[in-house]
């Protein structure tokens, strides 16, 4: 039985209230915080139990034609270098990553991309090859793509996709994304809600205020198809429309982990792209769990964190299905 102000919000977070979890998120005394750590964590305990596989991650597997690109992407900057850390690979690459990451075991790997008329085709074309030697999950991030792609690619297996959002406000989507459509791509979810796939949003701490992120997390309890989301934190691309901004607060995304948590009590939760330094442990504590992405290979370069990341795992006392750790 909670008896303090913030175990009371936290029911009513519990029960979807969107206010409650604002003044969650706008307490500033760290006994709130840490209480409101320590029930995400026990809720995802139940729910998911205290265990993590690590999945590997292609980067940059398809090219985005959004017009004009978005503020904070790379694209955007008026610098070359960044532009061109968003080249896509060659279909031939992406293929020799996915065979090193099905060698070393890990059980998915998720692809993501920029946004094309392309898009589709190249991922049907990554599944069909992948599916010539391996099994293996596949995930994909590069939509929205037309029905007849996601009926190919639900045929080669795919179960569930990862999808920008950033945000479900329409004015702050459009100021961050001025060249996407944030309608097609909740119109894009219900069609995959139609072939009972499900879909991992990704939320972007740094576009509006937190209490706009929050609101964005409440927002996601009309999806029907919420089986996972992901945290992006903004850090300023130099050359870019908002390379000005200050990076967003790592603390204010683990808060973000574990209002989600609480709202959602067994869907996935990860921190994604941008994620300062040393915040990925953290997000153990705050809720997030059951599935980490833990090597990423692509165009700006390949990071294996398995081994790094399952060692603080294992410290805070989760099982770990870990094919590269000791």
């Amino acid at each position: 039985m909670r008896s303090s102000a913030s175990g009371y919000l936290i029911e009513r977070v519990e029960k979807g209230d969107a206010d409650a979890a604002l003044e969650l998120m706008g307490a500033s005394d760290w006994g709130s915080a840490l209480e409101l750590f320590r029930t995400a964590s026990e809720i995802r305990d139940r729910a998911l139990g205290r265990r993590v596989r690590f999945i590997g991650h292609v980067a940059d597997v398809s090219p985005c034609s959004v017009t004009p690109p978005c503020r904070y992407c790379s694209l955007s900057s008026t610098i070359r270098e960044y532009r061109a850390q968003r080249s896509p690979l060659a279909l031939r690459e992406v293929i020799e990553y996915s065979r090193h990451l099905v060698d070393a075991g890990v059980p998915a790997i998720l692809y993501g991309g920029g946004i094309s008329p392309a898009s589709g085709t190249i991922a049907t074309s990554i599944a069909r090859s992948v599916r010539e030697f391996s099994d293996v999950e596949l995930l994909f991030n590069v939509g929205p793509i037309g029905e007849d792609h996601v009926d190919e690619l639900g045929r080669l297996g795919v179960r569930r996709f990862v999808l920008s959002l950033e945000t479900m406000d329409r004015a702050l989507f459009g100021d961050a994304r001025p060249g996407d459509d944030l309608g097609r791509k909740l119109e894009f979810v219900d069609l995959l809600a139609g072939k009972g796939m499900g879909v991992e949003p990704i939320l972007m701490n740094g576009v509006g205020a937190p209490r706009d992120l929050v609101m964005s997390i409440a927002a996601l309890g009309d999806v029907r198809n919420l089986v996972g989301l992901r945290f992006s934190t903004f850090s300023p691309v130099p050359g870019t429309p908002w390379e000005g901004r200050p990076p967003a607060s790592a603390l204010t995304t683990l808060k973000a982990c574990a209002i989600a948590r609480i709202m959602y009590p067994r869907i996935r939760i990860d921190l994604a792209a941008g994620t300062p330094d040393g915040v990925k442990p953290l997000s153990l504590l705050a809720g997030c769990g059951d599935e980490m992405v833990g090597v990423i290979v692509g165009r700006r370069g390949s990071r294996d964190s398995i081994g790094e990341l399952s060692g603080y795992a294992r410290e805070m006392g989760f099982s770990v299905d870990a094919p590269r750790a000791s």
